[in-house]
């Protein structure tokens, strides 16, 4: 679950959480769905945070007040309900109850055949309000946080290197939208290059955010041994009628003179706007990408290999 798990500001201003009490109703309301419920209570989940779990876009619009009353009171919540799920907290075996506090929202796992990295895209970026160029090396995630991530890209296990990251790596929205990677592009390019480089194979980037589920791959036109795929996926609630996006599904990427090379999307599949969830299915050799509609039935599928 890559964010939005929850929606503390449906209204934007009007009635959103503010309190402890308001965003643990929220959660409990959330949570307590029977399907979520009864899929949450089968399967192992992994969960990161997003804007929602906060407010709209967070923090482009945070006051220093908001910094000081707001935040912690939500990311009190997400421990409570979200990260309690994850291996950042140690497990007292003879009462199943997790210890600790943590001192970051990124932790990294391995399952089967995948090492997974759940970046924290959230809380340590910088506002992205500006399109001047001096903003250009603004950051998504702290510096700590980026040199642990390109350390586990680079540590030769071989396996599939799945990122979870809240908002989407690629492709971008036809225009210019600075609350995903495309508006932190020293980074992006800088995490590119480093995969490049490092000739890392079997990089895919798993995101959500845009309430749609879609997969494309990444190329380089002058190194045909690079290839990432990113695969989209909507959160599993949201409770109004969802909103088309326009993608650039083709064509060169957009990057800083960090690089002389062009990165190409390619290999996009179709935008699924409908409610729906996906399950990806995977070996060393390919991944397979569907998408369900919310009860189930097969709205498509498509294969992507490494």
């Amino acid at each position: 679950m890559v964010g939005d798990q929850i929606y503390a500001d449906d209204l934007n201003a009007i009635g959103a959480d503010r309190t402890i009490e308001e965003f643990f109703s929220r959660y409990q309301e959330t949570f307590t769905q029977p399907h979520i419920r009864e899929l949450m209570g089968q399967i192992p989940t992994y969960m990161t945070l997003d804007d929602h779990e906060i407010e709209d876009n967070w923090p482009s619009k945070a006051s220093p007040k908001d910094w000081v009353t707001l935040f912690p009171v939500a990311i009190h919540a997400y421990i409570t309900y979200q990260m309690s799920h994850s291996p950042l907290f140690e497990i007292v075996d003879d009462k199943a109850d997790v210890i600790g506090s943590p001192s970051k929202l990124w932790y990294k796992f391995t399952d089967g055949c995948c090492d997974f990295f759940v970046t924290d895209t959230r809380t340590e970026r910088d506002e992205a309000e500006s399109c001047d160029p001096a903003f250009e090396e603004r950051e998504i995630i702290n510096e700590d946080q980026f040199e642990a991530l390109k350390k586990w890209l680079a540590d030769g296990s071989e396996r599939v290197k799945f990122v979870a990251s809240a908002v989407p790596f690629f492709p971008d929205f036809k225009k210019t939208e600075l609350d995903k990677w495309s508006g932190y592009l020293h980074q992006r390019t800088e995490l590119l290059e480093f995969i490049r480089t490092n000739k890392i194979k079997r990089v895919v980037f798993l995101s959500g955010d845009v309430h749609c589920s879609m997969s494309a791959e990444l190329l380089c036109e002058e190194d045909p041994d690079f290839k990432i795929i990113s695969l989209i996926s909507s959160a599993f609630f949201w409770p109004y009628p969802h909103k088309s996006g326009s993608f650039q599904l083709s064509g060169k990427l957009k990057t800083t003179s960090l690089t002389s090379h062009s990165y190409a999307v390619t290999n996009a599949g179709p935008a699924h706007f409908d409610d729906n969830f996906s399950r990806v299915t995977c070996d060393l050799n390919s991944l397979k990408f569907q998408v369900f509609q919310r009860l189930g039935n097969l709205l498509g599928e498509k294969e992507h290999s490494f």
